[in-house]
């Protein structure tokens, strides 16, 4: 038998909108599928146009914060190709 004990949750940050959060959900879940990915390197302002409905979902994504997270994170040797890939899929 196991002696793991699951992770005790944090109550959800307040004002957050689950409508937002769901899309973007899909939208890191949808990086990946097929070629997606690829598709997202190539232009992911267009990627994000096409793939995000939700106007405050396309903002974030789009977001300088966002951004930044992506230059610090191409900036490590190795990386030219990296992008930061969230995947929301709680274990429980």
């Amino acid at each position: 038998m196991s002696t793991n004990k699951p992770e005790q949750l944090q109550p959800p940050y307040p004002g957050g909108d689950p409508v937002v959060g769901q899309a973007l959900r899909r939208f890191f879940l949808s990086l990946l599928n097929d070629k997606n990915l690829y598709k997202y390197h190539q232009d992911r302002n267009a990627y994000i146009e096409a793939k995000v409905k939700n106007a405050t979902a396309k903002k974030l994504l789009k977001s300088a914060a966002f951004i930044e997270i992506e230059r610090h994170i191409l900036a490590i040797t190795g990386s030219s190709r990296a992008k930061p890939l969230f995947v929301v899929c709680p274990p429980y």
